[in-house]
């Protein structure tokens, strides 16, 4: 999906758009897998997590990569410090909240991920570029 969907995506949308497109998609079907049974309807609604984060990935890793100007070596290595942290903390939350009720993780996710669209909605493309050159 990437190699077919993303750059026409990213000429249609831009980086930002499809961003947040991907977040509202991403947290309108995890909160939907919670209220499904079906094994169809499971079948579907993973399609679409996947779907939504297979190009959330590569949007947001151009995004800041030309937001970065001069230290995207800098921002490349933090965004990758913060994946890792997330492959480690996500899965180990999700178990804890699994652990609690099945849906929960998912439910968590969801509040994850719209806290991310908030971040989205409020930030200014020339932040990155200023508190980097300020530091």
């Amino acid at each position: 999906m990437q190699v077919f969907m993303f750059g026409k995506l990213v000429d249609i949308l831009g980086e930002k758009k499809l961003i947040q497109l991907c977040l509202i998609v991403g947290a309108i079907f995890a909160v939907a897998s919670t209220m499904i049974s079906s094994f169809l309807a499971v079948l579907v609604v993973t399609c679409f997590i996947f779907l939504a984060f297979d190009l959330l990935r590569p949007a947001l890793t151009t995004f800041l990569s030309k937001a970065a100007g001069k230290e995207q070596g800098f921002v490349a290595g933090m965004n990758s410090t913060y994946t890792s942290l997330g492959n480690i903390a996500g899965p180990s939350m999700g178990g804890l909240l699994f652990d609690v009720n099945i849906h929960y993780p998912y439910l968590f996710a969801a509040v994850i991920i719209v806290i991310g669209l908030g971040i989205t909605v409020i930030w200014k493309e020339n932040r990155l570029t200023e508190s980097l050159a300020n530091n």
